[in-house]
């Protein structure tokens, strides 16, 4: 915020899993500051919404949170063409206002379900040559399955692509197609149902060996 503030630039706090964070990770939210403590006030824009901490992205909300005038106004004039809709608005009010259940029930397993979905994916992988980008919070991990890919190329991240799709029936996402320089990683989504999640990941599993025993 001080770098943004010295050089006139605006900061926007994207806090979308804020939530979320299951590796015992202390996040500090920008609204945890005062505006005495914000060098410019003005430049600094907070975003969240319910698509990923309470994993209803069908209800299409989201929050921005500013203290630059300028800006409200000018999300006010545009609020009609993006508003929510009102019976949408309610259950988002009620489910807000149920503070005893959101602290003690709901969050905490959360965070307890994420935290043993992302082990399961450590575990079913711990045999083979891969490297996993283990998050600190959110739905998914990063996965490289380069070792696997028959070439280095975009196009053998394809070819590997297709052939979980095809033939072990699961889709995940190629790290190219999210602007990954490097082929070979994907995306696993690993806030499901646990027993799909085993399914899912033991068929990645068995493909890689069936791609290449001696990995």
């Amino acid at each position: 915020m001080r770098v943004c503030s010295k050089h006139g630039v605006h900061i926007i706090s994207d806090e979308i899993y804020a939530m979320s964070v299951f590796d015992g990770t202390q996040f500090n939210s920008v609204l945890s500051f005062t505006k005495e403590e914000i060098p410019n006030p003005d430049l600094v824009h907070h975003l969240w919404g319910f698509s990923k901490d309470f994993g209803i992205a069908g209800f299409r909300v989201g929050a921005i949170h500013s203290l630059n005038q300028d800006l409200i106004r000018t999300i006010d004039a545009m609020g009609i063409f993006t508003s929510v809709s009102a019976h949408i608005q309610q259950v988002c009010v009620k489910l807000l206002r149920d503070e005893d259940w959101l602290e003690n029930v709901y969050f905490p397993t959360n965070l307890k379900r994420l935290r043993e979905s992302f082990g399961t994916v450590e575990t079913i992988f711990q045999d083979l040559n891969v490297r996993i980008m283990a998050p600190s919070a959110g739905l998914f991990c990063w996965v490289d399955f380069s070792n696997y890919l028959r070439g280095s190329t975009a196009q053998d991240e394809m070819k590997l692509f297709r052939e979980f799709f095809t033939e072990a029936k699961v889709y995940i996402v190629p790290g190219t197609e999210f602007g990954c320089s490097t082929p070979g990683w994907f995306r696993i989504i690993f806030s499901v149902d646990p027993a799909a999640l085993k399914v899912g990941l033991t068929r990645i599993r068995d493909l890689l060996i069936k791609i290449n025993p001696q990995k």
